[in-house]
């Protein structure tokens, strides 16, 4: 359990990488915050996590959304805490090509992709 005592943050921690991430740690003795935009599926990680022996704590967030990542880290943080380890994990991507992507289609994507990349240093936890 090399992680025993610590406390993850794992965007994106629904589904795919992020649920593996969030679980890895898990069993690897972390306590896991799992931050993403659907609730059914965050709060199923959580009790995965949570059967692993750990505390396991569901944040909807919308990481394309600054109110939405300083509410949830804080959220997080007081649950758990504090927060050793963030995993910047949460990102999207629309498929269309270069002439049809709009400016609201573009704009989403950076929003998400590289709020993601910041979310240490707007968010004190």
């Amino acid at each position: 359990m090399r992680l025993k005592g610590r406390r993850a943050v794992v965007t994106g921690g629904g589904r795919g990488i992020g649920r593996a991430i969030a679980l890895a740690f898990a069993k690897e003795g972390a306590d896991v915050a799992v931050l993403a935009r659907t609730q059914t599926e965050i709060e199923s990680v959580a009790a995965e996590v949570e059967a692993l022996g750990v505390r396991g704590f569901a944040v909807r967030c919308e990481v394309g959304n600054s109110r939405d990542v300083e509410t949830a880290m804080r959220a997080a943080g007081d649950y758990l805490g504090s927060v050793d380890i963030l995993v910047a994990n949460a990102g999207m991507m629309k498929h269309a090509s270069v002439c049809e992507t709009s400016d609201e289609m573009w704009d989403d994507v950076c929003a998400v992709d590289f709020a993601t990349a910041n979310i240490d240093t707007t968010c004190r936890i």
